[in-house]
């Protein structure tokens, strides 16, 4: 014999099995990258509590006022309750297709694939080796050693344009550029940028930069020159006096009291000016170094 069910006791049979298997909602450990954009200049409090907000990881700055976070569920939650005296920062996630240059996933027929060469940036704490073992896994052949800055490792890859995608979906990806090889164009460009053109004005002209500036009574005196000011991680050994470089000296040549460099100012806890990262030392070459030693096969320096 069935027994029978009335209608009100099917409904409430019905809620009490769907009960059963109704599970109370749990933040998840796992992590995906976000961009908050705060609303004008970041404040250095801004970025302390940034740090401090837990589940939270800072990658790294981005552009417009923004920073890159790794964040889990819980810290997504915090990062939404955070505000500031100017307003309310956005919070956007960060996809795959942000982390890939322009030009990188061109449409191909069915079945094609290009090879090239990118530069890849991994967060160096999210599993680098494994990261590196997916991208070989799926045909990415690492060219160049790895190279670690600021929480971040620097790695150029051979791979398919049919890969990339599925490179970016990884979370330890944050960018993959196509890769160029730096090209000396220094003479080059302070000829273009003096006005001095070849006759047809498609290059620049084939005499000497420092003919030109000698010829406009440029001094070779660095005592002659205004001081330029270059705030940055400090420059070659730290020594205004006696740089380890002879592109800081006069003419290129290292010798006793012919420094390029008026001075060197640590404000930090560190016991010199030494800038170890490398940041400050090509700007202050830019700006105020000296070297004609390096010559390329049109015979600019």
């Amino acid at each position: 014999m069935i027994p029978s069910v009335s209608r009100a006791g099917f409904v409430g049979l019905l809620l009490l099995i769907v009960s059963m298997f109704v599970i109370a909602p749990v933040h998840s450990s796992a992590s995906e990258l976000y961009v908050i954009q705060y609303p004008g200049q970041v404040q250095d409090g801004w970025v302390e509590q940034l740090h401090g907000t837990s589940g939270v990881r800072v990658v790294g700055f981005q552009s417009d006022h923004s920073y890159l976070v790794s964040a889990t569920e819980s810290g997504l939650d915090q990062l939404r309750g955070i505000s500031v005296s100017s307003g309310t920062p956005t919070l956007r996630k960060f996809k795959a297709e942000d982390k890939v240059g322009t030009g990188l996933t061109p449409r191909l027929p069915m079945g094609l694939s290009l090879k090239l060469e990118v530069d890849i940036v991994i967060i160096d704490s999210l599993d680098y080796p494994g990261t590196i073992a997916t991208i070989e896994s799926i045909g990415g052949e690492v060219i160049e050693g790895t190279k670690a800055r600021g929480g971040q490792r620097f790695a150029r890859v051979s791979l398919t344009t049919a890969s990339i995608n599925e490179i970016a979906d990884l979370e330890s990806v944050i960018s993959i550029q196509k890769h160029h090889d730096p090209e000396r164009l220094d003479e080059r460009q302070s000829l273009v940028m003096a006005g001095r053109f070849s006759g047809s004005g498609t290059g620049p002209s084939t005499e000497s930069y420092l003919t030109w500036l000698t010829t406009n009574s440029f001094s070779t005196n660095p005592t002659d020159y205004p001081l330029v000011d270059v705030v940055d991680d400090g420059f070659d050994n730290g020594s205004a006096t006696s740089p380890a470089h002879p592109d800081f000296y006069l003419n290129g040549v290292a010798t006793p009291g012919g420094s390029r460099v008026g001075y060197a100012i640590d404000w930090t806890a560190d016991s010199n000016a030494q800038g170890g990262g490398g940041h400050g030392t090509i700007n202050l070459a830019i700006a105020g170094g000296y070297n004609n030693t390096i010559i390329d096969p049109s015979g600019y320096a």
